[in-house]
């Protein structure tokens, strides 16, 4: 057999399944819509990522044997340092990305579990690594960069919990 036939023919192969790869569904991911009900109106919490710092939700991977909404609060605790209690029912769902090495992201569907804040713990696993803003929804559409995140924003079932 001639070398440079076997040779494409593996390659060829191998970019087949490297395509595969990439059309692979999004990864489940869950977030937490949080959110607060001041004086002077809702307020929703932003907090950035650790590299490129874009204003997201907290969200974070499934595990086992815990509901959406436990793992919501669990990841507001942890990146944001918010305590309340997550709905069960979930707000809605947005694509987004997930960078997980040096200009390596991966797809990913976001549940979004809203969780209206009772409090906050000046101690959590994440204090200090990101940025956190509390603010009206408006302002926290034009800080999110993410396109589904921003539809998410502008969802009609966001603008009954804020105004409910």
């Amino acid at each position: 057999m001639n070398t440079t036939i076997f040779l494409e023919d593996h390659l060829h192969g191998l970019i087949e399944t490297l395509k595969l790869y990439w059309k692979r569904p999004p990864r489940r991911q869950i977030g937490a819509f949080c959110y607060r009900l001041d004086s002077d109106g809702p307020k929703v919490l932003l907090i950035t990522t650790r590299n490129t710092k874009r204003w997201i939700l907290p969200k974070g991977w499934p595990m086992s044997r815990r509901s959406g909404a436990q793992i919501a609060e669990r990841e507001a605790f942890e990146e944001a340092g918010v305590i309340g209690k997550a709905n069960p029912k979930p707000l809605g769902r947005f694509r987004s990305f997930k960078g997980l090495a040096k200009d390596f992201r991966v797809a990913t569907e976001v549940t979004v579990y809203p969780i209206l804040v009772t409090g906050s713990a000046e101690k959590f696993p994440e204090v200090g690594k990101r940025q956190l803003v509390w603010l009206p929804l408006d302002q926290a559409i034009e800080r999110c960069v993410e396109p589904g995140l921003r539809e998410l924003f502008h969802s009609k079932e966001v603008r009954e919990l804020l105004n409910s």
